[in-house]
């Protein structure tokens, strides 16, 4: 563990190289005097749900997992692209009817359509009635992601509400034989990613 100086989002370097099967490096950013943002080294764009749910459970507060992925996949022009994905999964301290989600809301591209998901207590903050628009990628987008964070107080895309405070997590778990290992800036080529760009 260390506690790395330097300024959000460049702390952000500290996860590379990225890795695909395994997370080396973990780490954990204040944000706000209410909230941790947590961040992995994973090769496709971090898994924070498992963690994120543990610590929820273990520390006994609420916990947002957020993804936001852009569509870059095509068939054709892209195979190596990524389907695009909005996520929300909001966690709290005890057990519900699956494990201690206490909601979750996503539209997600699975290869041939998008899909689009609301499970659990639905929040006040919500807006139920995009539910049901016509093209089903508009169900939950990127902007709703965004109020929804807000409304619990967290300015998820304003690279100032991060920090000063991050702890690093470093542990020596071996890349699997034939895994990748790349840095940043190669996996966005590798997958047509401009960044900036949402889902």
């Amino acid at each position: 563990m260390s506690r790395p100086r330097g300024g959000f989002p460049e702390v952000l370097s500290l996860l590379e190289p990225l890795k695909g099967g395994s997370r080396p490096r973990e780490l954990l950013v204040a944000v706000g005097s209410h909230w941790t943002a947590y961040f992995d080294g994973g090769l496709n764009g971090g898994d924070p749900i498992s963690a994120i749910g543990h610590l929820s459970r273990t520390v006994k507060c609420q916990g947002v997992a957020v993804r936001t992925n852009p569509h870059t996949y095509d068939r054709v022009k892209r195979p190596s692209g990524r389907m695009g994905s909005v996520q929300f999964q909001l966690f709290g301290p005890l057990d519900t009817d699956f494990l201690n989600y206490v909601r979750g809301v996503s539209v997600t591209f699975t290869g041939s359509r998008w899909e689009f998901h609301a499970n659990g207590t639905e929040q006040v903050f919500e807006e139920p009635e995009v539910y049901e628009t016509r093209r089903v990628r508009d169900h939950f987008t990127t902007d709703m992601l965004e109020r929804y964070c807000q409304a619990l107080g967290i300015d998820v895309f304003s690279p100032g509400a991060y920090g000063p405070g991050a702890v690093l997590l470093t542990s020596h778990v071996r890349t699997a034989p034939g895994g990748y290992v790349m840095t940043l800036a190669e996996v966005q080529e590798y997958l047509g990613i401009v960044s900036g760009f949402g889902a």
